[in-house]
């Protein structure tokens, strides 16, 4: 396995693009191309999930439902004193023939039946309760189920609010029975088992007791073919008659065996669910062959009774004749075959002397095609297994009776050796410390447990991304299909009921026939098809006139609130509940003095602990690696995904969680903006078994000069009180007020209790209300020369709101230096059209130029990029410098004169430049398309703008360099292409002006 690194694409200098992404693999001949999707999206990590028990109790309709939820951190802590706000709507389900008797649509319509709010208590558990109100308009003899959809919204006293949904099923009827068979039964063999499940409406398992009996079928005395058309409702011969004409046909619904009658009752027995769902039958060797009966009887915690009906089949493989009158057959030998073996399929048929055509196929291709007549009872063939037939093969056949033709095929499944490899572990634990080294270890073993040498790729990642998209491995790199036949017979034109071919037609003249015609009754227009949709009408009117009587609260309230919020400051605040920790005092006898000096403060705060794409085993098949637990408290997710050589692979999936037994989990904002005035809030959790008190501080600095602003956002109570219960949670806030001037901020929350301490660092950037407006003003003064200029629009000012940034005067006795200036942005263009991509290639080309024609010049840009240039901390923390380079773009023009310098001389770096010349070149070869044109962005049509500011940068190149496009060979190709396809445009837009122009002189 190979792996690199990669840089997600940017937009604006250093900003990520978010969106979907995906990797392509396409191996040297093609014939390997393997898609990876991802995503990258701004997003706030939760800190807790909330779910919902499983449903196993039984519920009545117009009862009273109670439904169980739990909220819990990722970290492991309970959510308790959180507001649990939730809603119950109600919808109606009907069984499957509901549909085929009144139409798809005629359903009831979704209603919200209860509402409320509560708390979470000290486990983090609550209760819904609501009373399960049926709709009145399903009538109970249609069986409806109410499907009652309860959702949940947890807000903890953080202020952080997360989601979760479940469905309660209820109906007149509490259970539903089922009969399961997994094959035929055989009469050889000493055990044959049938499975009775119990179940809730909701899915879940439920203890019953009952009887089970079976009845052998009467089988028709004839054999029947299937019916060519459906049983007609009036019959105009009587049974006798019609089987003296046509002895092989259904007079009814005989061919079907659910319609058989039940003969005698040939076992009974009693089940109890709740004990075991299996059912022994008795030794069935005495018992005749052929279909049967399978019957259970029980009831509901309702008492309604529940049944449930099924039929089987009992087969004796030595026998030879095909019981209860059946046409036809087919049987194999085993379930599954190996290289080696002989695969025996086995015709029975009732038909005397039928011919049956088979054909063995095997990669598509039938390699055996031959006719076996079936004399008497059945005839068996023989497929040999060879090694090719990995996956399995088919064999299939087709013959005619009774004026009908019958095919089929028979899978021979033949499955793939096994390559799922073992991985044992070894040493791990599924909990550890944040900021702690760890080592752990696990086996590979083989298919059948020997020792293996192979790689293992292991990676950790915090579990609650989950919550946006779920995190899978899916390795499967062996193709190894399961076989399905690609023949396909029929006889239409020969035996089909509703096509006919005329042979008396020889030369394929188009003929008219007469259609049949039968009698049919006259509806006068009225239709049975779909008549819900008047009722839809009617019931539509009657929502609409419902809801203008009953919406006027809920909209004035939403009014309301719009108005409110109308006309208020941008703020993003976190809300905050109320504490009684701010009225308790610090124990006397401890030290919570909450000095972050004394405690560890948690600063790596990443998603991804840890990625190590190729470890390798030793030569007991084990491996091992080290990695430092994140200092994130929440639970992550261990992939694992072990291979060898010849593919054989296996993954595990193992969670670990990062917990203090006092944590702080502070709920920041993902960004300020001057002029805010929030609450900063943070969530005190205690996993110790004793009740603690103690003093939590907060701490701020700018994140650009590392100096304390706690004045300047008016955090005045530094440190506050805090109490907080064995097992428990509280909150502590601060309000802040985000004043001007500064571009980002890093906090600091330290909590404290005794010898229990934790503390959490981050960044957050501030982001500006204001534009930046740059007026610049050349000015060009020969030697001896006096000059005034005048910046008018600095001068004349009417804002009330303009604040100066900076006033710059440069001087320079070379203009050109400017150009050197420019050449970072040129190349620092965020986006991928082809127009900043030829950009950059000038930058490159230009700077490389400059480089190479002035040595001197070489030698200071490479001592500016190797200078020692203290990095601010706003350079090392990228992402918040990203998001402030965006929403403020003079922050960089601010910076030092050294980092300004620092950047030219790494531009001249001559192996970068002739990597990005390269690279540019190479995407605008790739961007021109067919007709020489380039397209504003890849995937549009050729754009004449775009490509003729290509052309004439090339020609500027050029003229500055001195040096022609044909130097590269590359360059001059795609110009040509261009021009041509320049000269084309122009004397296709001079024709189109002359139809429209008499005198193109006066055109502009």
């Amino acid at each position: 396995m190979n792996s690199a690194p990669f840089k997600v694409p940017s937009t604006y200098r250093d900003m990520g693009l978010t969106g979907q992404y995906y990797l392509s693999v396409t191996g040297p001949t093609g014939l390997v191309r393997e898609y990876s999707y991802f995503s990258v999206e701004e997003y706030k990590r939760p800190k807790f999930e909330v779910g919902f028990e499983p449903i196993t109790e039984v519920f009545k309709v117009n009862a009273s439902v109670t439904l169980k939820g739990n909220a819990k951190s990722f970290a492991g802590s309970n959510i308790t004193d959180a507001k649990v706000g939730y809603r119950v709507t109600r919808s109606v389900n009907y069984p499957i023939w509901f549909s085929w008797r009144r139409g798809p649509s005629h359903w009831g319509e979704t209603q919200e039946i209860a509402h409320g709010e509560l708390l979470t208590d000290n486990e983090g558990n609550f209760n819904i309760d609501f009373k399960a109100l049926p709709d009145l308009k399903a009538s109970k003899e249609n069986l409806p189920v109410f499907s009652y959809v309860i959702t949940a919204d947890v807000t903890d006293v953080n202020g952080e609010t997360r989601t979760a949904t479940t469905t309660v099923n209820v109906g007149y009827h509490a259970m539903t029975a089922n009969i399961l068979l997994n094959e035929s039964l055989i009469k050889a063999n000493a055990e044959n088992t049938i499975i009775v499940t119990t179940q809730n409406l909701n899915g879940q398992k439920v203890s019953a007791k009952g009887f089970l009996k079976m009845y052998k079928l009467k089988a028709p005395e004839y054999v029947l073919r299937l019916r060519p058309w459906e049983a007609p409702d009036y019959h105009y011969w009587s049974q006798s008659d019609f089987k003296k004409l046509f002895p092989h046909e259904a007079y009814g619904q005989e061919h079907s065996v659910e319609s058989w009658e039940k003969d005698k009752l040939v076992f009974e027995t009693e089940f109890d669910t709740g004990k075991s769902e299996s059912i022994e039958l008795p030794n069935l060797k005495k018992w005749e062959t052929g279909s049967y009966l399978i019957e259970v009887e029980s009831t509901d915690a309702f008492g309604q009774q529940v049944t449930a009906k099924t039929t089987a089949k009992l087969m004796d493989p030595k026998a030879k004749s095909l019981p209860d009158n059946q046409l036809f057959h087919v049987e194999t030998n085993q379930r599954t075959y190996e290289n080696g073996d002989m695969a025996e399929i086995t015709f029975y048929s009732n038909v005397k002397d039928v011919n049956i055509t088979y054909w063995v196929e095997k990669d598509g291709e039938r390699i055996k095609t031959n006719i076996l007549t079936v004399k008497k009872d059945c005839e068996s063939i023989s497929v040999p297994v060879t090694e090719d037939d990995l996956g399995g093969f088919a064999v299939g056949y087709s013959f005619t009776a009774y004026n009908s033709f019958h095919s089929g095929t028979v899978l021979i499944p033949v499955p793939y050796p096994d390559m799922e490899l073992q991985i044992e572990t070894g040493t791990f634990r599924d909990k550890i410390s944040p900021g702690t080294d760890e080592t752990w270890s696990f086996k590979i073993k083989g298919p059948k447990g020997e020792k293996v040498t192979a790689e293992l790729l292991a990676s950790m990642y915090d579990a609650s991304l989950d919550q946006f998209v779920s995190h899978d491995w899916y390795f499967n790199p062996l193709y190894r299909p399961t076989y399905y036949s690609r023949s396909y017979v029929n006889a239409y034109l020969s035996f089909g009921n509703e096509n006919f071919r005329d042979y008396f037609n020889p030369n394929g003249f188009y003929k008219e026939y007469t259609d049949l015609q039968f009698d049919q009754l006259e509806w006068f227009g009225l239709s049975f098809e779909r008549p819900q949709l008047y009722l839809y009408r009617e019931r539509a009117s009657d929502i609409r006139m419902q809801s203008k009587s009953e919406a006027p609260m809920a909209m004035n309230d939403a009014l309301e609130a719009d108005a409110s919020f109308e006309g208020e400051a941008l703020e993003e605040s976190v809300i905050v509940t109320g504490s009684n920790a701010e009225n308790s005092k610090p124990r006397e006898e401890n030290d919570n003095n909450p000095d972050s000096r004394d405690v560890i403060i948690r600063e790596n705060l990443q998603e991804t602990a840890f990625f190590f794409p190729q470890l390798t085993t030793n030569a007991e098949g084990s491996v091992s690696f080290n990695f430092t637990t994140p200092e994130a408290l929440t639970r992550w997710n261990l992939q694992l995904l072990a291979y060898t050589k010849d593919l054989k692979s296996a993954t595990k999936t193992l969670s670990t969680v990062t917990q203090k037994d006092l944590m702080v989990l502070p709920n920041p904002p993902r960004f300020l903006r001057e002029g805010d005035t929030i609450t900063l809030s943070t969530k005190i959790t205690n996993l110790s078994e004793n009740s603690l008190e103690g003093m939590g501080q907060l701490e701020l600095t700018d994140i650009l000069t590392g100096k304390p602003i706690d004045a300047a956002l008016r955090n005045i109570e530094k440190q506050k009180p805090f109490s907080v219960g064995a097992k428990g949670n509280t909150q502590i806030s601060w309000t802040l007020t985000i004043p001007k001037g500064v571009q980002g901020v890093q906090y600091k929350i330290v909590a404290k209790s005794g010898t229990y301490s934790d503390g959490e660092q981050g960044a957050l950037p501030v982001l500006t209300n204001r534009m930046l407006v740059t007026e610049t003003l050349p000015m060009w003064v020969r030697s001896n020369e006096n000059k005034t200029f005048v910046l008018e629009k600095l001068k004349n000012v009417s804002s009330k709101t303009l604040e100066h940034q900076k006033l710059t005067l440069e001087i320079t006795s070379n203009p050109a230096w400017y150009a050197v200036q420019a050449l970072p942005y040129l190349m620092e263009y965020p986006y991928e059209c082809n127009e900043q991509t030829f950009s950059k290639y000038y930058a490159n080309t230009l700077a490389s130029h400059i480089a190479n024609a002035n040595p001197r010049i070489k030698q200071v840009f490479d001592q500016w990029a190797n200078s020692d240039a203290l990095l601010s901390n706003l350079e090392k923390n990228q992402e918040l410098k990203s998001l402030l380079i965006q929403e403020t773009p003079w922050l960089r023009d601010a910076q030092s004169e050294t980092e300004q310098k620092k950047r030219i001389g790494l531009l001249f770096n001559l192996n970068k430049m002739r990597n990005e010349q390269e690279m540019a070149l190479r995407k605008l070869e790739e961007a021109q398309l067919h007709s020489g044109g380039w397209p504003w962005f890849n995937g549009g049509r050729e754009n004449r703008f775009i490509t003729q500011h290509i052309a004439i940068g090339f020609g500027h190149l050029e003229k500055l360099t001195g040096s022609s496009s044909n130097s590269n060979s590359n360059a001059s190709s795609m110009l040509k292409s261009a021009i041509s396809y320049l000269d084309a445009e122009f004397v296709t837009e001079y024709e189109r002006m002359k139809k429209y122009s008499k005198d193109l002189s006066k055109t502009i």
